[in-house]
């Protein structure tokens, strides 16, 4: 009778290990963090409660579609977002859907358009996009300021070409462009750095982009001064 009872707590003991395991295997394939919309313009047939949203570059799996409403014909769903990643989900973040491709299922992509916005609320309605280009250029419509930075780099660069083919004639005019270029990455590279970082996206080197813009500034500032004198000479 002994052995007989102690088997059975045994078999209960193990019955409430697996219980316990179901529960939390359970537990952690659903989210547990905000819930969020997503709608399109176009239909998304090929998107199911099974289908992942990931996160842009990382593929880090932030959440999962929950409901595919029928009334909205494919153009609107709800996911779930697993809490430890919902931070990388803003107000500003679109989604495009990669469509399966071989053994690769389908799945959502999360682009953001700007990452120094707020965490997204539960509740919150975002949107979808069609493409990457669209994605890109929402992108620069909403961070404006990168898109100033980039469009005044653009200049600069353009500039200097200017001022090295204007100026690659002379043998020491050339090197008087250069030294102001150095003098510039010395002393404007720390302030360049600055104001740049928050503008720039996670992974790119601030440091090497602030030395390049500071060198290309004083270069072209340094040309700019040369032509001057050059003209009043000529005069």
């Amino acid at each position: 009778m002994r052995q007989n009872g102690s088997r059975i707590v045994h078999a209960g003991e193990w019955i409430t290990v697996a219980c316990l395991l179901a529960l939390l295997t359970g537990c952690a394939r659903k989210p547990s963090g905000p819930s969020i919309t997503i709608k399109w313009r176009k239909a998304k047939p090929g998107i199911t409660t099974e289908t992942l949203v990931r996160y842009s570059g990382d593929k880090i799996e932030v959440g999962r579609v929950v409901a595919v409403p029928e009334e909205h014909e494919g153009k609107q769903v709800s996911v779930g977002l697993h809490r430890k990643y919902a931070h990388y989900v803003s107000t500003n973040t679109v989604f495009l859907y990669v469509a399966a491709e071989g053994e690769e299922p389908g799945f959502i992509e999360a682009l953001p358009l700007d990452e120094d916005t707020q965490p997204v609320a539960d509740g919150a309605v975002l949107h979808g996009v069609e493409s990457r280009t669209e994605a890109k250029v929402r992108g620069f419509v909403t961070d404006w300021k990168r898109t100033l930075l980039c469009i005044g780099v653009g200049v600069i660069v353009v500039l200097f070409g200017i001022a090295v083919a204007r100026f690659v004639a002379k043998r020491w005019v050339p090197i008087l462009c250069f030294a102001g270029g150095g003098a510039g990455a010395a002393y404007l590279s720390t302030p360049i750095d600055r104001i740049i970082m928050p503008l720039l996206p996670r992974g790119v080197r601030t440091d090497l982009v602030a030395y390049a813009a500071a060198f290309a500034a004083g270069f072209v500032v340094c040309a700019i001064i040369l032509s001057m004198l050059f003209r009043r000479k000529k005069e």
